[in-house]
């Protein structure tokens, strides 16, 4: 066989093996095209930690429910701005994302979004003002109050059994908060370093309970007063209290309204 006809075959050769894989890789190609095609519509999973890993993976879970009509892109940041997770909420599911560690905070962002699927317009954007603290977890959920804004609520994780060491060891105690004014009261609850330990609205009547506090260092309890049942509306005042926590009685605190209309923290 002559040197022509040899390079001829092998020329043959490798044009019918560049066609055989771009026919492999055509199909995932077009999923591709098909899905950045797809504008304003960003896709579940986006993030490394997402709901594919196994939930008993180390680190702690943050798992966000959403109790409104529309669906949510949640983001959540880390200590230093960059993006940990990232996916879409269903009305009425929950998302989980997994392996966070306590001592650091984490920002938790809710994108409301006009359409089905995460797509459409923003109507609402909504942050855990400064980060989060997280211990065996963190459980938030997307609120819708009466004048038809929304917020993000932050509950007691129960998605995680407590350690024993815990029970044993580590002594903890309670922050109550009660209002005893007309206005509903955003809390924020911050630790020695201006992280925040814990945040929601408590409404007229009400008293709500913040655990796990313990240590030498005190908290920051911070009362931001609204015109609108459901914490929303106008700020009608914001003061700030420095307090210690005993660790068998724990620490409790009231917010009064003079008659001169001004609050105060009563402790």
């Amino acid at each position: 066989m002559n040197t022509v006809t040899t390079k001829t075959i092998w020329s043959l050769s490798a044009l019918l093996m560049f066609a055989s894989l771009s026919a492999r890789a055509q199909p995932v190609n077009s999923q591709v095209t098909d899905a950045v095609s797809q504008t304003n519509v960003r896709v579940l999973g986006q993030g490394p930690n997402m709901l594919a890993e196994s939930p008993n993976a180390p680190g702690a879970t943050i798992a966000i429910k959403n109790n409104t009509q529309k669906t949510a892109w949640m983001t959540i940041y880390n200590t230093f701005g960059s993006i940990r997770d990232s996916g879409c909420v269903q009305p009425g599911q929950e998302i989980q994302f997994h392996n966070y560690y306590g001592p650091l905070a984490y920002k938790v962002r809710a994108e409301v979004t006009a359409a089905a699927g995460c797509a459409g317009a923003i109507i609402a954007d909504i942050s855990t003002a400064g980060g989060v603290s997280i211990n065996a977890g963190l459980d938030v959920s997307i609120e819708q109050g009466a004048s038809g804004s929304y917020y993000l609520e932050k509950h007691k994780f129960a998605g995680a059994p407590e350690a024993a060491a815990d029970k044993v060891s580590a002594p903890s105690a309670t922050i109550r908060t009660k209002d005893n004014t007309n206005y509903s009261m955003w809390i924020t609850v911050y630790n020695y370093f201006g992280s925040i330990r814990d945040s929601g609205c408590v409404k007229p009547g009400d008293v709500r309970d913040w655990t796990n506090y313990w240590g030498p260092l005190g908290f920051k309890v911070r009362a931001e007063v609204t015109k609108n049942l459901d914490c929303g509306g106008d700020k009608l005042a914001d003061l700030s209290v420095w307090i210690s926590v005993d660790p068998l009685s724990g620490r409790d605190l009231s917010l009064e309204q003079r008659k001169d209309g001004s609050f105060f923290w009563n402790k």
